[in-house]
């Protein structure tokens, strides 16, 4: 019984704690793959689904053509925007979680003991 409360032990406050860390490692990293910041960010100011017009022949369809584009970017540039704002909100609650798990992390199993010593008297 000793035994396994000691290796018990060993396993929380070592290789437990390094696997916790590395699942949040992985947790942030796979929310930052889901919203593909990377491409968000080289994609900012894109237009919104490509969609491009070419000026034609005279001036008012060049200029026609000029602010349909720059919508179009404003647009693009918006959805982006509003979806790396939502992604880094959403990190930034995961690595809080993250850290206030890590912090309470070497507490845990004495929270259990004392709870049962609570239960007991």
């Amino acid at each position: 019984m000793l035994m396994l409360i000691v290796d018990y032990a060993r396993w929380w406050y070592g290789r437990g704690w390094s696997e916790v860390s590395h699942f949040f490692g992985r947790w942030i990293q796979k929310t930052a793959m889901d919203f593909s910041l990377t491409i968000l960010i080289r994609t900012l100011l894109k237009p919104w689904r490509q969609t491009i017009e070419s000026g034609q022949r005279t001036i008012g369809d060049r200029l026609r053509a000029g602010v349909g584009n720059m919508v179009s970017r404003g647009v693009g540039a918006s959805v982006r925007l509003g979806a790396l704002i939502l992604a880094s909100l959403i990190i930034f609650c995961e690595s809080g979680i993250a850290l206030i798990i890590m912090l309470v992390w070497p507490l845990m199993p004495l929270t259990g003991l004392g709870l049962i010593i609570w239960g007991l008297f």
